[in-house]
């Protein structure tokens, strides 16, 4: 059996999606996955054992509607020739179910109850039904259970395996850039939306209070400018050079402790089996809470506002997770 999973964006949402994988080679060894991904993100893809091919469609770079429609009808000419026994959208959007229909196969997906552009289920074959509040990972192995008839029907969080990787030279790059003695954590500043940032002064306040080696990442200017105001005059604190995805995947997984607010990188260390801590405020948690885990070693805190952070709850939690 030969199938496509369409998960284009975003970087968490992959991540999440990701975790269906290792449960559908234990049951069905033989099956052929394929995954089409936008191309700025198919790096968090990249080395899955368990994906047999990556296809890319490059539509975040594309300016205007026309140049987008043109790669579109490219990409879908081109996966159509695979003969996809089924095809699961699991991205759930108008958008992808488009796509979705344009590739010869039978298509699968949630059903007009189940996600928020509920036109797109009319392009599915087969549509299925979850509740849309339901924890993200449960959504996702539902979806696919049912698409491809396996009957297990629960997911054991506890028990769900590492399932992103990364290439050796990532791992040798990310070995190179920790190399201290000690305590590891990383800081993830950056954050999607407004609503999730954490302040230059809450971060400063943790790293104070944290034993070990800090150490900040950043993807772009801004980031690189927040990264640095952080860092500034504190000790044993340590701003990283910018790196690539792949690199970003093995220093996660090499690290002691990630904490950051609910964004992209924050979702790699359940996937790589690191501890960690998210960090959200009451209005982003709200809108986002069938995303979290809580597990014993990926942990979420929410607070109403900026007054009433408390630095000594995460970093009480911390030294927990540092000590086991």
């Amino acid at each position: 059996m030969k199938i496509l999973i369409i998960r284009l964006t975003s970087m968490g949402d992959i991540i999440h999606s990701m975790c269906v994988l290792q449960f559908i080679k234990e049951a069905l060894p033989n099956i052929s996955i394929h995954w089409l991904v936008d191309e700025i993100f198919s790096d968090i893809l990249k080395n899955n054992p368990d994906i047999d091919t990556i296809h890319s469609i490059s539509l975040r770079k594309k300016k205007g509607l026309i140049s987008r429609i043109k790669e579109i009808k490219i990409k879908t000419k081109e996966l159509s020739n695979e003969n996809f026994d089924l095809i699961i959208d699991m991205q759930g959007l108008l958008k992808t179910a488009i796509i979705s229909y344009m590739i010869n196969g039978k298509k699968a997906g949630f059903d007009k109850d189940s996600i928020r552009e509920s036109i797109a289920s009319l392009f599915y074959d087969k549509k299925i039904t979850v509740p849309y509040k339901e924890n993200i990972y449960k959504r996702n192995l539902k979806l696919i259970n049912d698409s491809l008839c396996i009957s297990k029907k629960e997911l054991p969080l506890e028990n769900i395996n590492k399932y992103l990787f990364f290439s050796e030279k990532a791992k040798k790059r990310a070995s190179e850039l920790l190399s201290t003695k000690g305590k590891k954590i990383v800081f993830i500043p950056a954050a999607s939306t407004g609503e999730r940032v954490i302040s230059i002064s809450m971060y400063r306040k943790m790293i104070k209070l944290l034993p070990g080696k800090k150490f900040l990442t950043w993807g772009n200017k801004a980031e690189k400018e927040t990264s640095q105001n952080i860092a500034e005059n504190l000790e044993d604190t340590i701003l990283l050079p910018k790196i690539d995805l792949d690199t970003l995947k093995a220093l996660i997984s090499a690290c002691d402790l990630v904490i950051g607010p609910d964004t992209g990188p924050s979702n790699i260390p359940f996937a790589v089996k690191t501890p960690s801590i998210t960090i959200y405020w009451d209005k982003a948690k709200n809108s986002n809470k069938r995303n979290t885990v809580n597990n014993q070693n990926n942990n979420s805190f929410s607070f109403s506002d900026l007054n009433d952070f408390d630095e000594n709850i995460i970093v009480k939690k911390a030294n927990i997770l540092l000590s086991n």
